[in-house]
């Protein structure tokens, strides 16, 4: 109900608002104008300098360059195999898995190496599935991180 009347009432304000600064001294006018000007910059530098999304066009860049052809790409949100074939580009391999089940363990029955993008884990995989499989069967050869995104690469431990 208030809003209408805040409309109406701010242009008014604005313009009383000059009108009192412009009655300072030219030395006070410009230390309000700079501070004005602060307040409104430091905000806007906090905005634009902090990360605050996920870093997938990131992660598909660094693993560009890392993948090899055989190596499958897991990635632990089926959701988010779409945002990183999106980056990534469409390649048959990657995947997207929320647990490791039967079709997961097929699929890396024969790879001796593989890639995988961890996001939202303790939402995806609650019960750490995809943690205790990998633990058991993969060494860790490198490990990258981006804002809420981990990637690893595994290699299949010798028996």
């Amino acid at each position: 109900q208030s809003f209408p009347h805040l409309i109406h009432s701010l242009p008014p304000f604005i313009i009383l608002l000059s009108k009192g600064m412009l009655n300072f001294k030219l030395k006070y006018f410009k230390l309000i104008l700079i501070v004005f000007l602060v307040i409104q910059i430091l905000p806007l530098y906090s905005y634009y300098i902090n990360v605050s999304k996920q870093q997938w066009r990131e992660a598909s860049e660094y693993l560009e360059h890392k993948v090899t052809n055989d190596e499958p790409i897991i990635i632990s949100l089926p959701c988010g195999e779409v945002i990183f074939r999106y980056y990534y580009g469409d390649h048959d391999n990657i995947h997207g898995i929320k647990k490791v089940d039967k079709e997961t363990i097929e699929l890396l029955k024969n790879k001796d190496r593989v890639w995988f993008v961890l996001s939202f884990l303790k939402y995806s995989d609650p019960e750490g599935s995809i943690q205790k499989y990998v633990d058991e069967n993969y060494d860790i050869l490198e490990r990258k991180s981006f804002f809420d995104i981990e990637v690893y690469h595994f290699q299949k431990k010798k028996a």
